[in-house]
């Protein structure tokens, strides 16, 4: 079909149209030809435009064969090379060919692909002389990829840190760089021409080599992390990364191994793996539920205390939303908020603290818990964590404990008021204290060098103007000044006020903020004249009941209140009025 024609002294084709068959019968044949052919072909009429494109060519542009047909060539030729291909082209309108020229590289407009080509330019000629142009490419990309490789690999011989060497299809060493024999000891003149066995395990270099010749011939590249030994026989662990190294046709002749030295690495993991182990063994072993969550709610971690604590496994509870595990319908608008107003303000008020909160088990039962959460702020994303304790058996002990000893107060009150013939009341709450109507003066501050004296001559001014009796002051100033040194010695200090009674009698309350009287002391403390837990002159509380007509007691952990009545006259006791 091409005709052999002489050009400047080059063999050149020109494609004549055999006008028996026309140009449609000459284009199908020309493309059934060149339909296996390697190359790429193209027919363009004499306004370069595309009359037919073979499938090599669109296999090399990326384009469908399709595409192509009707549009001008210049839509498919970038718009930086347009003027020098348009020249060439006008050139073959004319008559002229052009023979292998290098394109290197040329990019589809299209379809931004990268190629590296030879393309020849023929005119198309008929018994009227030229009708178009018929153009040849060539891929040779993967040549010039071949020739372009030994460059780049001198290149980063010279340039790169990183350890390289060049070993051939046996594994002989054939070029080390400067690093190779920093990284691993050897000089080169030792190490060339020496296997690359020497330096892995011997256990393990027989599988390593078969498996990277494996993925040098399938993929051109293998990468992973090879243990190497040092010439002082010290175990070095590398990231390496081996490329195939191809001769000019293209057949595997060897490699090129780029690897790195990450031993600082490998033990920085293996001291996290022992970390996580000793996390896991941590969780596993804990009598506490340990969860962790996400910004969503989403569990990440549920420990073996979780699971027995609330009744799911680990793997049911793993990505699983917290709030519909655990948290009680009515409580996780509130959860969901805390967690909302932390992302937002890096603020929670129930982080950090051990709190009392209510959990859900599996089977839908309510209990008490102990809670403490602690966020983990991590970069771009917060974790949350979170120490979960069932005290409901602990609760119950607890109130059995209360409802005991509410019960021996109760015991108590009602011994120490029949045995002081109602003097004495031992309240439950500051509610029960008596009411003072009308106070006297303003209140009286108890420390260790003052306030005594102020109390003792405002009791007495105070009961002289309810009309009491000289002996009746003198008790109600005694048993005043009693109550504020045992204010001062138990409690560090105190206050003391002074008041009026609903019923007429003068009141005076002294408060302190001591460890209180424990329950057990309490009959001592009343009725045994003189005790104390510290050695002090006062004869307490006895002495008190002695001297006022009704005493008022509530005592804790976190102080005592003592109010003291006394009335002009003296009462009948609670027996002769029954």
């Amino acid at each position: 079909m091409f005709e052999t024609v002489g050009h400047n002294d080059v063999a050149i084709k020109v494609f004549p149209i055999d006008e028996r068959i026309g140009l449609e019968a000459s284009l199908d044949y020309l493309e059934t030809i060149l339909t296996h052919d390697s190359a790429g072909f193209v027919f363009l009429d004499m306004d370069l435009r595309y009359v037919r494109v073979n499938r090599r060519l669109s296999e090399i542009n990326g384009l469908a064969m399709e595409t192509y047909v009707g549009r001008h060539v210049s839509a498919a030729v970038h718009p930086d090379q347009w003027p020098e291909r348009k020249t060439i082209l006008e050139r073959a309108l004319a008559g002229e060919a052009t023979l292998d020229e290098r394109r290197s590289p040329i990019t589809a407009p299209i379809t931004d692909a990268r190629r590296h080509v030879l393309v020849s330019y023929y005119p198309v000629t008929s018994s009227q002389g030229v009708i178009g142009v018929a153009v040849v490419v060539r891929d040779i990309t993967e040549q010039v990829a071949a020739e372009t490789k030994t460059g780049h690999l001198a290149l980063a011989f010279e340039n790169t840190s990183d350890c390289l060497l060049i070993t051939d299809l046996d594994g002989v060493i054939l070029q080390v760089n400067d690093a190779f024999v920093a990284l691993t000891g050897y000089p080169r003149e030792e190490i060339i021409g020496n296997s690359a066995n020497v330096l892995h395990q011997p256990v393990s270099s027989g599988p390593l080599i078969a498996d990277i010749l494996d993925g040098l011939q399938h993929n051109g590249r293998w990468s992973g992390d090879i243990p190497l030994v040092h010439k002082n026989g010290a175990t070095l662990y590398t990231e390496t990364s081996i490329t195939a190294l191809l001769d000019q046709d293209g057949v595997l002749i060897g490699a090129i191994n780029a690897c790195r030295d990450v031993t600082s690495r490998i033990q920085d993991a293996q001291i996290l793996r022992e970390t996580q182990m000793r996390k896991e063994a941590i969780l596993d072993a804990a009598l506490d539920a340990v969860i962790t969550i996400d910004e969503e709610e989403r569990v990440l971690e549920w420990n073996p205390a979780a699971e027995k604590t609330f009744g799911y496994s680990r793997s049911e509870a793993l990505g699983q939303f917290l709030s519909t595990l655990i948290i009680p319908e009515y409580l996780r608008d509130a959860h969901a908020r805390g967690i909302a107003h932390y992302l937002k303000t890096g603020e929670g008020p129930a982080l950090f603290k051990r709190i009392e909160v209510p959990a859900l088990r599996r089977d839908g039962g309510e209990f008490a818990a102990e809670l403490t959460a602690l966020p983990i702020d991590l970069p771009g994303r917060s974790l949350f964590t979170a120490f979960v304790r069932d005290i409901s058996e602990r609760k119950q002990a607890e109130a059995a404990l209360e409802a005991a000893v509410e019960r021996q107060h109760t015991l108590l009150r009602d011994v120490l008021v029949s045995v002081t013939e109602g003097k004495l009341c031992l309240l439950g709450g500051e509610d029960q204290l008596p009411v003072m109507i009308e106070t006297v003066g303003e209140p009286i501050a108890l420390t260790v060098t003052e306030g005594l004296r102020e109390l003792r001559a405002a009791t007495m001014d105070a009961a002289r103007q309810a009309g009491f009796v000289s002996e009746r002051q003198y008790d109600l100033m005694t048993a005043a000044s009693e109550a504020g040194m045992n204010a001062i010695v138990h409690g560090g200090g105190g206050t003391a006020q002074i008041g009026r009674g609903a019923d007429g009698a003068v009141q005076v309350r002294v408060t302190d903020q001591g460890t209180g009287i424990a329950l057990e002391n309490l009959p001592q403390a009343t009725l045994a004249r003189g005790f104390s837990t510290k050695a002090t002159l006062g004869h307490g509380l006895k002495m008190m009941l002695e001297t006022i007509d009704r005493l008022s007691l509530l005592t804790g952990p976190g102080g005592t209140v003592i109010a003291l009545e006394q009335y002009a006259e003296r009462p009948l006791p609670s027996w002769l009025t029954l």
